[in-house]
């Protein structure tokens, strides 16, 4: 279970989601933040949308500060991601260039 919400890759990242979930990739190992009210509606929205048995339940906020910031192509292989579940990405702002 979870969600990726992308926001417009600098160091300015947010974890949102259940208290005490954690997630780890690049070696680094994140604790989920109580989602604020943006995170919280997305995530919703995505619920909505995917209509899953259960929920996603973990939201990870990036912000892109320009068209040349970006995450490259690559594929999420964490082992706590459910694979049964989409990894869902709302993207805004500044085009990719």
């Amino acid at each position: 279970m979870h969600l990726r919400c992308m926001v417009s890759c600098t160091e300015k990242n947010g974890f949102y989601g259940e208290e005490g979930l954690k997630y780890t990739f690049a070696n680094n190992t994140f604790t989920a933040k109580k989602p604020v009210p943006i995170a919280k509606k997305y995530e919703d929205y995505a619920n909505s949308l995917i209509q899953m048995e259960k929920e996603l339940n973990f939201c990870v906020v990036n912000e892109y500060r320009d068209g040349l910031d970006k995450i490259g192509l690559h594929k999420d292989n964490e082992r706590d991601l459910n694979s049964l579940y989409p990894i869902v990405s709302f993207s805004f702002g500044a085009r990719e260039t």
